[in-house]
């Protein structure tokens, strides 16, 4: 079984960052399967995650009792 890891990203930067790319090159070729989501977005794909890195969350300061909120929820 394939392990699902998810970066979290935001909605105003949905796509992985260039140095999270390379992460991600770096754990598919290790069997294990990347994708972005947004924080503040469909929630379905933290849902569904073996594991969650936080890093590409840009807007937080935004809004930040929602990503701490969501924070919590993980």
């Amino acid at each position: 079984m394939t392990k699902d890891i998810v970066f979290a990203t935001c909605l105003a930067q949905p796509a992985l960052q260039q140095s999270d790319a390379v992460l991600a090159k770096a754990l598919e070729a290790q069997g294990l399967a990347v994708r972005p989501a947004a924080w503040n977005g469909d929630q379905a794909a933290f849902d569904e995650a073996d594991a969650i890195v936080v890093r590409s969350t840009w807007d937080y300061q935004e809004t930040p009792v929602a990503f701490a909120a969501w924070l919590a929820r993980l």
